[in-house]
Order: structure tokens, then sequence, then C-alpha cells
């Protein structure tokens, strides 16, 4: 029984390090994204928190806040700068407290399960989302 399980914890190992490969520069694949949250009419939307969740199977969740421009950072997989180039869903969360324009956010992309706004993240490239009408 010894010699089974050591030999699947060895195999297991080699599988998982033959599937971390480098695509992205680093062992997590996260490209640095920087963005900008906008209306449909150009001006900024401010103090919002962005929620980037993925709609394909090797993205990962990631997310930033807004600052009084519309600009924001994105970080992901434990707090760490960037995040897996991919489609996502955004759903943007006035911060409290903190006013700005996130309150002309539409109820239905505040909510994680009722959000379609979408966005393709490209490595490098910034992100602009625009909130429509």
């Amino acid at each position: 029984m010894r010699n089974w399980t050591s030999g699947l914890l060895a195999a297991g190992l080699a599988l998982a390090a033959a599937g971390c490969g480098d695509k992205g520069g680093n062992s997590t694949n996260l490209s640095p994204i920087q963005g900008k949250v906008v209306f449909a009419d150009g001006k900024p939307v401010t103090f919002v928190e962005v929620w980037l969740l993925p709609r394909e199977a090797y993205g990962a969740l990631a997310f930033g806040k807004t600052d009084a421009a519309g600009a924001f950072s994105v970080k992901s997989l434990g707090d760490q700068v960037g995040m897996v180039p991919g489609k996502y869903v955004v759903a943007l969360k006035p911060i409290a407290g903190k006013g700005g324009t996130g309150s002309a956010v539409p109820k239905k992309l505040t909510d994680n399960d009722t959000t379609d706004l979408a966005v393709e993240a490209r490595g490098g490239e910034p992100l602009t989302v625009t909130v429509p009408k």
C-alpha cells in the first residue's frame, strides 16, 4: 500500500510540474492591467469596486477600485498585481461613504449574478469598461 501511495504522489507531482508552464512571464500567468471605467458619454465612473468575474475556466477573479478619474489597477490571486488575460463579466459596486458617480451605475451592473457587462483583458493592454445608458 505504501509503494502505491508513494508512486501516486510522485506521479501527481510530475503532472503538476509539467502543467506549470510559463505562458505569461510568471508562474501564475498574470499580466499587469490598468484600466478606466467610464459612462457611455465618456465621464468617469468614480469610487467603485471593479469585480472581474472569469467567463473561461482558466481565468481567475480579479478586482480593483476606481479613483476620482475612474482609473484602476487590477489585482488577483491573493492580492497579486495583474490578472489572467481572457473574457470577464464585470460588476461595479459603489464604495460606501466615498461619494462619486458610482451611485449612477444601473443596479443590475452592481450584482455579480445579474450583470451582463463584459470585457476581454489582453495581456498588458489598458482595459476600458464602458457603462451603457
